[in-house]
């Protein structure tokens, strides 16, 4: 009888693994460079790191936050770096250079209901 106990534990297991491997699937397969994602989690998470950039390539850096307050985040980072921020076109924040026509355009995007996805253009000035 015990064997049997055994075996229906382990079937129960396998099948509660199965399904929620299968709805978490979908949150892993939306986004390139998962693993990268979830370490800059972990560091948002448990350092007093607000905004981690966890890519980087010709084309721009990609950087992690939390959802809440992120908005602000950005804005307060762009200052840092000289930009003004202009106007918020959808999931698109516009900065502007200061003295010069120099624009920028940082989007964002929701990864869960905790985090944010942001990419930041490589900008030559």
């Amino acid at each position: 009888m015990a064997k049997n106990k055994k075996w229906i534990v382990l079937i129960i297991v396998l099948v509660i693994s199965y399904y929620s491997f299968d709805m978490i699937m979908p949150i892993i397969r939306q986004e390139d460079h998962v693993g990268k994602i979830i370490l800059s989690g972990f560091k948002v998470i448990f350092t007093n790191q607000d905004m981690v950039k966890y890519h980087e390539d010709d084309s721009g850096a990609y950087y992690l936050t939390r959802t809440e307050n992120s908005h602000k985040l950005i804005k307060d980072y762009m200052e840092e770096k000289d930009w003004i921020f202009k106007e918020q076109a959808g999931s698109g924040f516009i900065f502007i250079k200061e003295n010069s026509d120099n624009t920028l355009v940082v989007s964002t995007r929701q990864f869960t209901r905790f985090f944010r996805i942001w990419y930041m253009p490589t900008n030559d000035d």
